[in-house]
């Protein structure tokens, strides 16, 4: 399995100028873990995961510490303040390398490119799903890639 076929395509990215408010928005609601930063020209210059935005956005609670409220550290307004490297494979990438390439690793969704430019993710999640197909998808599937052939010499 390669990574064309369960990457999630078109990507969505933020620039690294963006609010951090826009990036929380945008993964808030389309249920993302992470977020490529682009530039101008839509190459991976950084990547935002949820788990670095949330524990910079989230102030430790006063009640649970010997600390006065107010008195945190400073909060960073612009994705580039606080975004890593870029993670990033390309589509012709085998899922197994890459699966065993991730564990342990600190990205777990990984920015796809194309001659230097974005044009999807993939994470586990991507993989878990290609490897579950119902039996209505696996039908769907199997028609389609024999939709040339003649259907009513065979059934599925």
């Amino acid at each position: 399995m390669l990574v064309r076929e369960i990457m999630s395509a078109p990507a969505v990215s933020v620039r690294p100028e963006a609010e951090l408010e826009e990036a929380l928005q945008i993964m808030a609601e389309r249920r993302i873990s992470a977020l490529p930063v682009v530039d101008e020209s839509h190459a991976v210059v950084g990547t935002l995961a949820e788990v670095v935005l949330v524990r910079h956005l989230l102030e430790p609670d006063w009640r649970a510490h010997e600390i006065h409220p107010g008195s945190g550290r400073p909060i960073a307004s612009a994705v580039r303040e606080i975004m890593h490297a870029p993670a990033t494979t390309t589509e012709s990438t085998d899922v197994n390398e890459l699966m065993g390439s991730l564990a342990g690793e600190a990205h777990q969704t990984l920015a796809v490119v194309r001659k230097g430019r974005l044009v999807g993710v993939v994470s586990p999640g991507d993989v878990l799903r290609a490897l579950w197909l119902d039996d209505q998808d696996l039908i769907g599937d199997v028609r389609s890639a024999f939709h040339d052939y003649d259907q009513d010499q065979w059934d599925i």
